[in-house]
């Protein structure tokens, strides 16, 4: 049988051993651990190694050229009629101003003449009381036929003076041969005295004044009948100018008018001279336009003027021009002619031309028709420009330069343009027929760029 305290000391565990010395247990590997150890890193090795063994490097591929995908127009030269494009306000032709041409206090007015109002031509407008002036013609009248009187009398007198001055003068030859008859036989023969020839004197003298009287009325009868005359032309303008201011207390209009501004009342006393109505004549309206100065030497058309002594412009060609109300230009539209040059502007370095629009052709079919006031584009026909290109706008850069499309890659290329109209430019100088232009905005593009295009009609791009 064991001692009981030897049956304590049990064997050393699978891995422990026993200090010889101090009897102490400790540790020590098996050769398991060591195997699962010795795998663990050869599979790690292996893992660093075998992947550098056994892989290949993938295939190379060459880098795709990205392209540009752009729309382009195959270009061909055109003959391209200009067309200048200016802005103005629409006003009448004429523009009156009615005032009344003599004083008084007015009797009738127009109910019609309110501001905005049509008065068709010949209707009275307003009328002033006319009495005084229908006294004044009648007295004027008077005097004339006064004067015409005094006239006839004057002539009846002459013709009959004329009649008497043959007696006259047969009398006074009588008592000369009478008197020297008693003077003969006074003087040679003593017969007689000289009372008898003082006596025969006597009737001598008397018929020679008669007949110095009566040739002296007639020397002056045709200056008194010119002064009568003259004053008779001065009744008769006294009269025609009392029947005119007669006439001018009443005012009527002078064509189709369009009240602009009235402020007339019965019973007004008014003012000669004082404009109390404006009257427009929307008949004819017209349209100043202002171009500039370089653009209208370039493109309007002007009639040979080289004969002239005026140093002012010659006729324009009266073109056909298109106006467009700016509100709504696609449905009020309207038809002028290019009338002439109204001014030379040099501070704003413009050429002011007027456009004229008849007024039977200022209606619409809407009922809003051209009225004055409205603003609007005008359309002015220039000269042809022969062999140029047409282009969008944005297809030219700011330093005159365009995109082109040549062997599917893109280039710049400077251009010239003769003309801009609205969203279009004309393209004279830098192109040849067959280009094709890239119309596509693009933004700094690289030089050269492959391009993926897609051909476009011309009509497509204009705006």
């Amino acid at each position: 049988m064991l001692h009981p305290l030897r049956a304590r000391v049990s064997r050393p565990a699978e891995g422990e051993y026993v200090d010889e010395q101090g009897g102490q247990p400790g540790w020590r590997p098996d050769r398991r651990q060591l195997a699962i150890s010795g795998g663990l890193l050869l599979l790690g090795l292996l893992g660093l190694v075998l992947p550098r063994v056994i892989r290949q490097p993938p295939p190379t591929a060459e880098p795709a050229e990205a392209e540009l995908r752009v729309d382009g127009v195959r270009l061909e030269p055109v003959d391209f009629p200009v067309v200048l494009t200016g802005y103005g306000a629409v006003r009448p032709l004429r523009t009156v101003g009615i005032a009344a041409e003599v004083p008084g206090v007015l009797k009738e007015v127009h109910p019609s003449l309110r501001r905005g109002q049509v008065i068709p031509a010949g209707e009275v407008l307003f009328s002033i009381d006319d009495r005084d002036y229908q006294a004044a013609v009648v007295e004027a009248e008077a005097l004339a036929d006064q004067g015409r009187q005094s006239i006839v009398r004057m002539e009846e007198e002459w013709r009959r003076n004329q009649e008497r001055l043959e007696t006259v003068k047969r009398n006074f030859m009588l008592a000369q041969g009478e008197f020297d008859r008693v003077r003969d036989l006074f003087v040679q023969h003593q017969i007689g005295s000289q009372s008898d020839l003082d006596l025969a004197e006597r009737p001598l003298n008397t018929a020679r004044d008669a007949v110095d009287q009566l040739e002296k009325t007639l020397a002056i009868a045709p200056l008194l009948i010119a002064e009568a005359r003259t004053a008779q032309t001065a009744a008769e303008s006294r009269l025609e100018r009392a029947q005119r201011q007669l006439e001018r207390c009443t005012v009527r209009s002078p064509f189709d008018a369009r009240v602009v501004r009235a402020h007339l009342e019965t019973g007004q006393l008014v003012h000669a001279a004082a404009d109390m109505v404006l009257l427009a004549d929307d008949s004819v309206l017209e349209i100043t336009v202002p171009l500039d100065a370089r653009q209208a030497y370039q493109w309007l058309q002007f009639e040979p003027g080289a004969d002239r002594e005026l140093a002012w412009f010659s006729a324009l060609d009266p073109v056909a021009c298109r106006v467009r109300w700016t509100e709504a230009p696609d449905t009020h539209q309207w038809d002028g002619t290019l009338h002439r040059v109204e001014q030379m502007s040099v501070e704003t370095r413009t050429l002011k031309v007027v456009v004229r629009i008849d007024g039977n052709r200022a209606g619409n079919e809407n009922g809003f028709p051209l009225v004055e006031g409205m603003f609007c584009s005008v359309d002015i026909p220039g000269q042809t420009l022969e062999g140029v290109f047409p282009a969008p706008r944005w297809a030219v850069s700011v330093d005159q330069t365009v995109y082109l499309s040549v062997d599917g890659r893109l280039k710049t290329r400077p251009v010239r343009v003769a003309h801009t109209h609205q969203d279009q430019v004309l393209i004279d100088e830098g192109l040849q027929a067959g280009d094709i232009l890239v119309v596509t905005r693009l933004g700094d593009p690289l030089e050269n760029s492959l391009l993926d295009l897609n051909l476009v009609e011309p009509e497509a791009t204009v705006p």
